[in-house]
């Protein structure tokens, strides 16, 4: 594995420990899944996405995302060397 290859896993892992620990409000799930923000509280309602009711509002954990974390990550890997 060369520097550049264990940098680039280092820098995957710091993204994927981020998300485990950042909280999404509606809109800002729906921003980053590219959808609209009723269509995230129907989510919610079906429980097809996790949310918890707290103060007023609907707090998303963004790990349950991983998979598109992830990709978004590579993406942005890709354009780096594009």
């Amino acid at each position: 594995m060369t520097q550049t290859d264990l940098l680039k896993a280092n820098i995957k892992a710091l993204t994927i420990f981020k998300a485990n620990d950042t909280m999404l409000s509606v809109d800002a799930c729906a921003k980053f899944l590219g959808v609209h923000p009723n269509t995230i509280k129907n989510r919610i309602h079906r429980q097809t996405i996790i949310a918890v009711f707290q103060d007023g509002k609907y707090h998303i954990p963004k790990i349950q995302f991983l998979e598109k974390v992830v990709e978004d990550f590579a993406k942005e890997e890709f354009k780096k060397v594009g």
